[in-house]
């Protein structure tokens, strides 16, 4: 673990340990660590045949995302020095960089190439894309990782603020150590069981070990996307969604969390967070009290770190108490050494002198080997004390009383903006070049009245300069918070009685004085109603009293978090129905912009939905489809067969629970959410569903079933587990079962026991249960608030039909639906015939196929380099699939399920919202010899956008725009579903944790295990098909999915159907027979079962022969010519026999 190559050869040594574990998440794109190191090969192969020399610098200029991943570890694995350049810095900054260090090469992505500088010269760049598609071949990679223990590992550049950038280099041997303190750090917050988020951005050192410590230690890195960062809604859900347990962030992050919190109340935010690091500036106690009481709500660790570009993470602590009235830096890191040094360069022992100030240095094996082509500015960086190398910070610190180190300002006249060290001689030079020969001298400084606020004080002969032309001279060359907020023009500075500078008599300008002279106060402009409210807030947030319309959030003392606390009320408050991009909010940055940014989006202000308190009202959409298709769609059957029930079962894998503390949270939850005690009823005077609030306690007292069981064998269990019904929506539509494993422990569940939550769709849907199993694990260890008051379903139903425009739904689904007939279904090949209407037995098996492993990689791959999702590469797939099977189908409606939680209100919301609607494919046969798959893609893509937008829209509303008469029940549109089922090993997920507090015992943990079961298909039937046809399957051509995906669709579909139906079909007896005669008529064997025999070659007399054979036949005696004549189909004269031998 000391070796210098420790961190690469770890992280291969990992990948074979946890070959198959998720290394890396993006949303809900996963890749395991044979996938990451596959694609890390691919990296290295590539720079291999570029003959990349030992040690060569090498950007990446990439977004955040797998390839940023991939680029990391490749670079430096094949010997290469990686170099990130941030593609949000200034354009000016860029061209320094790549002009200081004259790299060769630069790994880029086809959307990052564009903003690559192009004033470079003699750059090869290298498409990420590209290396990473699965045609590249993949040389011998037995030599992996290729470094030497001094060789150059990574370079940082600093942030420019203390004069130029800085270039520091980092070794193999500096980076295994930064790796290795954090590891051994007796904290914990680095192991096998953390999802680890990534949240700097690339060219900050903290972003090293946040990519590199999960995956070395087998945990899973949770990646965000670009500019994910900045925005908290979403930052909050990936912390929920990727259930991360471990986080580092910066205070001004932290403070727009805590604002996006008070806004949103969403607190659930932090349930599986477990540690939280502080990094970048110092923080006062005060700025994390609000959301401190949170974080000890869900016994979150949070710890404080400091560290340089040039050592890492060099102090660090957990942060218990705020005594002190400060944060402190903490105690050094393993293998660190920490000293303060006086000005008289004497060391400071804490010992009765904690008021003490010193220089802090710091030594070690993290310390980096020098700056990049500067021997002289290295070397002033080191001072050895007692023979040993320590290296000068340029902070001041102190001892508190817990020997930790304090932060106390910095030793020379640089200053911190944001956290941020800013050298003023930067600002200055930058200011003086704007125009020499009119600017003599400069001075920056603090503002007195705000911190984060510089004032720039210009010696110039002409007192009218334009000081606003000076600051948009400074936001090409500077970073936006080095840009001064005030420039003040002098004749000359102030002197002391040394003839030095007098900083304490330079005229600090005031806020008022500046908008006097620059800007129209705002009180004298007209303003609308919305303008009013964004004004009032931006006085609010950044508390100024006044506040021009044309000046930049950032001059006017703010900073990206108070652009964040912006946009998150603009969100919530302002335009809750409708997604706005962060990013448009930070590049225009005044009043005006933000409110021309609104009214863009949503022209008037919608009100957010509150509870309305009712007992009873009209079923929701959701509920009338269910309830509806339960009533007329199913055959009845004795007993009733569940067809919308759901069933999660538990196993207690450690520890134990308390059956009557389940019981109570369960009490809780039903009594918070209404739709538990939901009843039915059928309006029949006004032809709609109602549903009524009943406190209904004839479950023992309670208003929904409870069971407790005992089995002795696993034959039992799975017996139990067929039984678990509900029946129909008109019972109870939640039930407990209580499931004891070889004991009778009358309130104990112990390691092995299971519990079984059955809930019923017409009042859950996937999200509801997720809901429902988080309240459960936060309410048994008493860390939900049960009696906040929420939004109920029965409220939802009613907001549903009264408040929302329809008109644009309407119009959306008659064009997209128009022409495609009521009575319309596929051509499919039923294995047992299509019924000539919707009802349906209820009786079903699931039935599946394998798919190659070599089909699966292609169709992943090909998602990541079509740059869709899998679901729409899926669906393009299968009406391709549906096209091949028959011209009929190449007009197709395929039925896709859409969330529906469409406001903020209704996130958390236990009810059925999940809507089925039709997305209507044309693959037009005219055209179908110019249409690429792309081109077909793109369609899929454009009608899912679309539909998404209306997809409110109910389905029973749907059928009224196109209703037509029809003879026989019919549930039109619905003909094929398609939904993607991602499979995962779940046998041991350790989804929920409980901590269990007995009164009479310490802690203790118990682990849930969601638990799968086979269902073995017993005494069903399938109402149309059999499980056979799917194992014959021939789709294997989308192994060439990415070489064909621009090549015409014809060359997918043409004279593929007829093949597919007689690979698929498996005829009954009847039909064998009947085809037997066909082939003997026709002279064939290539009978096709569904056509016409006319449409085969038969004619008049050659029918005649076939009605002759047939009768001479006892199955099929009974055919006659008019029978005949009116069914010419293999399968059209099964049906008709076996219909009416079951009349007779």
């Amino acid at each position: 673990m000391t070796t210098s190559f420790y961190v690469l050869r770890q992280l291969f040594d990992t990948a074979r340990m946890y070959s198959q574990k998720v290394a890396v998440v993006l949303d809900d794109q996963t890749w395991t660590y044979s996938e990451l190191i596959e694609q890390i090969e691919q990296v290295v192969c590539h720079l291999h045949r570029l003959n990349i020399a030992q040690g060569q610098i090498i950007y990446q200029f990439v977004e955040r995302g797998f390839e940023m991943i991939c680029g990391f570890f490749g670079i430096m694995c094949a010997g290469g020095v990686y170099c990130s350049l941030n593609p949000t810095d200034p354009y000016e900054r860029l061209v320094s960089i790549i002009e200081q260090m004259q790299g060769r090469y630069v790994l880029v992505h086809r959307k990052t190439h564009s903003q690559y500088p192009e004033t470079t010269v003699g750059q090869q760049i290298l498409f990420l894309d590209e290396i990473l598609s699965p045609l590249s071949t993949i040389e011998d990679m037995d030599d992996l990782p290729n470094c030497k223990e001094y060789g150059a590992a990574f370079i940082i550049c600093t942030s420019g603020t203390t004069g130029r950038q800085k270039a520091v280099v980092h070794t193999f041997k500096s980076f295994a150590a930064c790796m290795l303190a954090f590891i051994q750090w007796d904290l914990d917050l680095y192991t096998s069981r953390n999802q680890v988020l990534q949240v700097a951005t690339s060219s900050w050192i903290v972003h090293v070990s946040e990519v590199a410590l999960p995956v070395i230690v087998g945990g899973t890195l949770v990646l965000m996307r670009p500019n994910g960062h900045l925005n908290m809604a979403y930052f909050s859900e990936t912390l929920i969604h990727q259930q991360v347990t471990t986080l580092t962030i910066n205070p001004g992050i932290l403070r727009a969390l805590t604002n996006y919190l008070e806004i949103t109340q969403r607190l659930e935010t932090f349930e599986f967070v477990r540690n939280m690091c502080l990094a970048g500036e110092a923080m006062k106690p005060k700025q994390l009290t609000k959301l401190f009481s949170i974080l000890q709500l869900y016994h979150i660790q949070v710890c404080t770190i400091y560290g340089m570009s040039e050592c890492h993470t060099a102090l660090g602590c957990q942060i218990q108490n705020f005594d002190d009235n400060c944060v402190p830096m903490g105690y050094s890191m393993p293998g660190f050494r920490c000293l303060l040094i006086d000005e008289h360069g004497q060391t400071i022992y804490n010992t009765k002198k904690l008021n003490e100030v010193g220089q802090l240095v710091i030594g070690g094996s993290s310390l980096f080997t020098g700056y990049l082509d500067n021997l002289e500015r290295t070397a002033s960086m080191f001072i050895t004390i007692d023979n040993q190398l320590y290296m000068k910070t340029g902070d001041l610190a102190r001892y508190n009383a817990r020997d930790e180190l304090v932060h106390a300002g910095r030793i020379d006249f640089q200053i911190k903006v944001h956290g941020q060290r800013v050298e003023t001689a930067e600002i200055e030079n930058t200011i003086m070049n704007w125009s020499p020969d009119k600017i003599s001298n400069c001075l920056v400084t603090k503002a007195l009245h705000n911190d984060d606020l510089l004032v720039a004080y210009i010696i110039s002969n002409d007192l009218e300069l334009d000081t606003k032309e000076i600051q948009d001279y400074c936001k090409k060359y500077l970073r936006q918070y080095m840009v001064p907020s005030y420039i003040v023009v002098m004749d000359k500075f102030p002197l002391n009685a040394n003839g030095k500078v007098d900083r304490k008599n330079l005229p600090l300008p005031t806020l008022h004085y500046n908008m006097q002279t620059k800007c129209v106060l705002i009180e004298d402009q007209p303003m609308s109603e919305l303008e009013e409210k964004v004004y009032n807030l931006w006085c609010s947030t950044l508390q100024l009293d006044v506040v021009p319309h044309d000046m930049s959030c950032f001059a006017l003392g703010g900073s990206s978090i108070s652009l964040m606390q912006l946009f998150n009320y603009y969100q919530f408050h302002l335009v809750p129905d409708k997604q706005i991009n962060v990013l448009d909010f930070f590049t225009n940055q005044t009043i005006a912009d933000h409110v021309r940014l609104l009214i863009s989006s949503k022209s008037e202000l919608h009100t957010v939905w509150s509870p309305l308190h009712l007992v009873q009202g009209r079923a929701s959409y959701a509920q009338e489809n269910i309830w509806l298709a339960e009533q007329t769609r199913f055959i009845q059957h004795t007993p009733p067969i569940p067809s919308y029930n759901s069933s999660t079962i538990y196993r207690i894998d450690s520890g134990h629970l308390s059956i009557k503390q389940c019981l109570r949270t369960i009490d809780l939850i039903v009594s918070r959410h209404m739709v538990f005690h939901t009843r039915f009823t059928f309006n029949v005077d006004r032809g709609y569903l109602e549903q009524s609030i009943i406190e209904n306690k004839s479950y023992g007292g309670r208003s929904y079933p409870v069971y407790v069981s005992t089995v002795e064998r696993e034959q039992e269990f799975k017996a139990l587990g067929f039984q678990e019904t509900l029946m129909s929506l008109d019972d109870a539509v939640f039930r407990c079962h209580f499931v004891r494993f070889g004991h009778t422990n009358p309130d104990t569940l112990k390691e092995g026991d299971f519990i079984i939550f059955t809930f019923h769709h017409g009042s859950f849907d996937s999200t509801a249960e997720n809901l429902f199993l988080n309240e459960f694990t936060l309410g048994y260890c008493g860390k939900y608030d049960f009696q906040e008051s929420c939004l109920q379903y029965i409220d939802y139903a009613t907001y549903e039909r009264s408040h929302m425009d329809m008109n644009e739904a309407n119009e959306y689904w008659r064009k997209a639906l128009r022409g495609y007939s009521w009575d319309r279904q596929l051509d499919l090949p039923y294995d047992f015939g299509a019924p000539t209407n919707a009802h349906r037995s209820g009786k079903c098996w699931f039935l599946g196929t394998d798919v190659s492993s070599k089909i699966v990689d292609a169709m992943i791959t090909g998602a990541k380099v079509l740059n869709t999702t899998l679901f729409q590469l899926t669906l393009t797939c299968f009406y391709i699939f549906l096209a091949q099977l028959s011209p009929h189908n190449q007009d197709a409606c395929v039925t896709i399920p859409i969330k529906n939680r469409y406001r903020p209100e209704l996130e958390n919301i236990i009810g059925m919202f999940v809507n089925m609607l039709p997305c209507r494919v044309i693959v037009d046969a005219s055209s179908a010899s110019t249409m690429t798959f792309v081109d077909l893609l793109h369609k899929v893509q454009n009608n899912l956008t679309n539909m998404m937008k209306y997809g409110n829209m109910s389905y029973l509303e749907l059928l009224e725009l196109h209703r037509a008469p029809s003879v026989d029940l019919q549930f039109p549109f619905i003909h094929a579903y398609l939904t993607l089922i991602t499979s995962t090993d779940n046998s041991h997920l350790d989804k929920h944790q409980l901590n269990l507090t007995e009164p009479s015992s310490n802690q203790n943990i118990c682990s849930l295990s969601q638990y799968l079961q086979l269902n073995e298909p017993g005494d069903e039937n399938s109402d149309l098909f059999v499980s056979t046809p799917f194992q014959q399957l021939d789709i294997t051509p989308l192994v060439k999915l990415i070489p064909m995906a621009n090549e015409p669709i014809n060359l997918w579909i043409n004279n593929k159907h007829e093949q597919l139906n007689r690979t698929i079909k498996v005829l009954t007896p009847l039909e064998k027979h009947i085809q037997t005669i066909y082939s003997r008529v026709l002279d064939t064997e290539q009978i096709d079962v569904y056509r016409s025999f006319f449409e085969q070659g038969g004619t008049s007399v050659k029918a005649l022969q076939v009605i002759y054979l047939l009768q001479e036949n006892t199955m099929t005696a009974m055919i006659d010519a008019n029978l005949f004549f009116g069914n010419p189909s293999v399968t059209g004269l099964a049906q008709l026999i076996e219909n009416k031998t079951l009349i007779k």
